[in-house]
């Protein structure tokens, strides 16, 4: 099983055709290198290393090429698709011609290449304090993500992710990621545990919610896993991080670009029957 999945990524790696999107994701855009969808390695994204350890390291160049190819192709969403894997998966510095045009051209995924400082809630205080908005909520910035944190009755947290748009970046999300997915981290010094938040368009702002348990520990802190994605990743998603995700949420609202993503994916799409079975 190990060396046939070694040799099919190895395949992938190499191969310079173009084919129709695969990954579980319907095509809207035109054809992509396998490649593209080799650089997104990290499948099903988001599992520990540990839990899939026939996973081939991709190095920096081989996934800037696969950039710049993209650039080449002129198709908008192969672009994103490109500079999103080279920003998740890179172990080294992007090569400096593609981080200024990471940053000229998606400022929702240039601010993953920027450190960032976490504010912590001190959860203590927070249950001490009963109901006092200072203690139990905090509110920051992440790159064009605005996050507020609340601790709620009965060891919940909730958190919501809201960004504003102009009308020509809703245009480009609409087209490159047809639904973006954000990644979010929710941790304390005792553990770590990563939820997906779909977010929804309203007029020009962009936002989702979750709600999840309270870590144990001191405090918690929240923050992106990493940069968004979107439909053409999404059916390299472990199926049962989709299903812990969608279960953070409790509203039509909430479930509604979720339900939107399933539109996106093919018929027997694992993701794509996990979403319809937990959101409808």
């Amino acid at each position: 099983m190990t060396s046939y999945r070694w040799r099919y990524w190895s395949r992938l790696i190499d191969a310079p055709v173009t084919v129709a999107a695969g990954s579980g994701v319907r095509d809207r855009s035109g054809p992509f290198l396998r490649r593209y969808w080799a650089a997104l390695i990290g499948a099903p994204l988001f599992l520990p290393p540990e839990s899939d350890p026939v996973r081939p390291e991709i190095s920096v160049a081989v996934l800037a090429d696969s950039a710049r190819a993209a650039r080449r192709t002129g198709d908008l969403q192969a672009i994103r698709v490109a500079d999103t894997a080279l920003v998740r998966h890179a172990g080294d510095p992007v090569p400096a011609d593609l981080l200024d045009a990471i940053r000229r051209g998606n400022r929702f995924l240039a601010f993953a290449l920027d450190e960032f400082s976490l504010p912590r809630l001190d959860t203590d205080l927070a249950y001490a304090s009963g109901n006092d908005n200072e203690a139990t909520s905090l509110g920051f910035a992440r790159g064009p993500f605005t996050f507020r944190l609340r601790i709620a009755d009965f060891g919940l947290l909730q958190v919501s992710v809201s960004a504003e748009a102009q009308p020509e970046e809703l245009a480009f999300i609409e087209r490159t990621y047809g639904v973006m997915i954000l990644p979010l981290r929710i941790a304390s010094a005792a553990e770590s545990t990563t939820y997906l938040v779909a977010l929804e368009v309203d007029g020009h702002d962009l936002h989702g919610h979750a709600e999840v348990p309270v870590p144990p520990g001191h405090f918690v802190e929240a923050d992106t896993d990493g940069p968004p994605i979107g439909a053409a990743e999404a059916g390299s998603l472990d199926p049962a991080l989709v299903t812990r995700s969608i279960r953070t949420v409790h509203t039509r609202s909430g479930l509604r670009p979720w339900l939107a993503l399933a539109g996106l994916l093919v018929a027997g799409s694992p993701v794509k029957e996990v979403i319809e079975a937990e959101a409808r």
